[in-house]
């Protein structure tokens, strides 16, 4: 097992879905082993990232969203929140539409995401919430 890919998904999940030290290092090691049999860490990486956007996990499996033992060593779920769509998030070229193009908002709407790249490897964006 790589361990700077290791370090790299731990830190992911870390930042968007919860700590996870509580967990004994063997406990994750072997977590992690089985997902980076099947993946490579920047997959799972995007995987993490989709999960943690994905209103189907607010929503309907909240339960489920920051339990590394319902992702890591399951190849089918990782390669299904690989697929699944960011919920809520665009693309500069989605922003500059929605706001000279349609004039439905203005820039001051939204904010960057900067752990959530596009595909030509741009921060993705989001509404603000104004709560």
């Amino acid at each position: 097992m790589n361990i700077p890919d290791s370090r790299k998904i731990i830190d992911t999940w870390t930042s968007l879905l919860g700590d996870i030290s509580h967990i004994p290092e063997s406990k994750l090691n072997n977590l992690l082993y089985v997902a980076l049999d099947h993946f490579d860490a920047n997959y799972i990486i995007e995987a993490i990232k989709n999960r943690a956007y994905s209103s189907y996990y607010r929503e309907k499996k909240p339960e489920l969203r920051s339990n590394p033992n319902a992702f890591f060593p399951y190849p089918e779920t990782i390669r299904t929140d690989h697929e699944r769509r960011k919920d809520n998030l665009y693309t500069y070229d989605d922003i500059l539409r929605i706001c000279t193009d349609e004039r439905k908002y203005k820039m001051d709407r939204f904010e960057l995401v900067e752990e959530i790249k596009d595909d030509k490897n741009r921060p993705m964006w989001r509404f603000k919430n104004l709560n």
